[in-house]
């Protein structure tokens, strides 16, 4: 796809509205729950738009850079969690 950061996927979000509902629950987490060990089961989605954030990945670089495949299973620290 071209333009998979303002086209949604078949059946799906856009991927900028993913990013800002990754984004809002990212910082609701740093906020709020700053000193907590916090578990997230995600998607690749949300793998990504979550590295994008933690590591200031342009968005129109997000597949290129971020690679996440079906079963992907993660798990990093951020300042913040």
């Amino acid at each position: 796809m071209d333009d998979f950061v303002n086209i949604p996927c078949p059946g799906g979000l856009f991927y900028i509205d993913l990013f800002e509902r990754a984004k809002d629950f990212y910082y609701d987490i740093k906020v709020k729950h700053a000193q907590e060990k916090i578990v997230w089961f995600i998607h690749a989605g949300f793998i990504r738009a979550f590295k994008v954030l933690a590591e200031e990945v342009p968005l129109v670089e997000t597949f290129e850079r971020i690679k996440a495949i079906y079963g992907d299973v993660r798990a990093w620290s951020t300042p913040y969690c």
